[in-house]
Formats: C-alpha cells, sequence, structure tokens
C-alpha cells in the first residue's frame, strides 16, 4: 500500500507541476491577448480618425467644387405656361377643362410620386454658367433628349 500511496503522490506531483505550467501558460496568452485588444483598439482609434479627416476633407474638397470649378447657381425664367396666357385672354376659354389640363402639363410623375411645378416661370439651377440649367422639379427628360440629339448631330 505504502508503494501505491508513493506512486500516487508523485503522479499528484507531476500533475501539480503541470497544472502549474498550464496556468502559467494560459496567464501569458492572457497577457498576450490583453497586448493584442489594446492594439487593435488603438488601430480602431487611428481608423477613426483617419476616416474623420478624410470626410473633412472630402467636404472641403466638395464646397471648392460647388463654390469654385462649377458654382451652382438658381436662374428663374420668366416664361409662362401657354395654357395660362391663353386662357387668360380668351374670356370663352375659362373652363375647367382647360384649367385641369393647363395643372396636368405642370404635373410630373417622378420617383413613384406626383410633382407639381405649379409657380409661373420654372426655376433651374445652373451648373457651369447660364447657358447650362438643369429643372429644379427632377424631370431631367429634356437632358436626356439633349443629349441623344448631340449624339447623332456632329459638330463641337
Amino acid at each position: 500500500d505504502t508503494e501505491g500511496l508513493l506512486r500516487i503522490k508523485e503522479e499528484n506531483q507531476k500533475h501539480i507541476r503541470r497544472a502549474q505550467r498550464h496556468q502559467e501558460k494560459k496567464e501569458k496568452i492572457q497577457r498576450h491577448n490583453r497586448k493584442l485588444g489594446d492594439l487593435v483598439e488603438k488601430k480602431t482609434y487611428d481608423l477613426k480618425t483617419q476616416y474623420e479627416h478624410l470626410a473633412n476633407l472630402r467636404r472641403t474638397h466638395i464646397l471648392e467644387l460647388t463654390s469654385v470649378i462649377f458654382p451652382i447657381e438658381e436662374v428663374k425664367t420668366s416664361m409662362r405656361d401657354p395654357a395660362d396666357v391663353s386662357s387668360e385672354s380668351d374670356n370663352a376659354m375659362t373652363s375647367s377643362t382647360v384649367s385641369k389640363l393647363a395643372e396636368a402639363r405642370r404635373t410630373t410623375y417622378l420617383s413613384g410620386r406626383w410633382v407639381c411645378d405649379d409657380h409661373n416661370g420654372d426655376t433651374s439651377i445652373s451648373i457651369t454658367g447660364p447657358w447650362i440649367t438643369l429643372p429644379n422639379n427632377g424631370d431631367y427628360s429634356a437632358y436626356y433628349n439633349w443629349v441623344e440629339e448631340k449624339k447623332t448631330t456632329q459638330g463641337p
């Protein structure tokens, strides 16, 4: 029995030493993980700082583009709807049908909703000067027609 007891004590000592080595390895791995976590946290902070810096640069460049290189201005043209002019000049044409047609001409279906451009005279957005304008209501079909026309036409 004493031999069995000694053998068991030796095995227990081996297991204790082994458990201490495993504990030391565990602590070493935990220290390493903490260091890596701190490094990742620092890198994440640096990345956020860089993103904020890039966002500020983009804002600055966009501001330069929209104010210096391509100034955007609102241009009002004083063209009136011919239906409105004719209905004002001809008293017999004051029927509700004519007014409804005039309203329908000023209404456009854009992006899943009806947009009514009911002010006299169109407001356009000028990007490079008053000679090039885009409508303010979002209906750019005239621009697409112009592009198609220029594709087929030779010239500058």
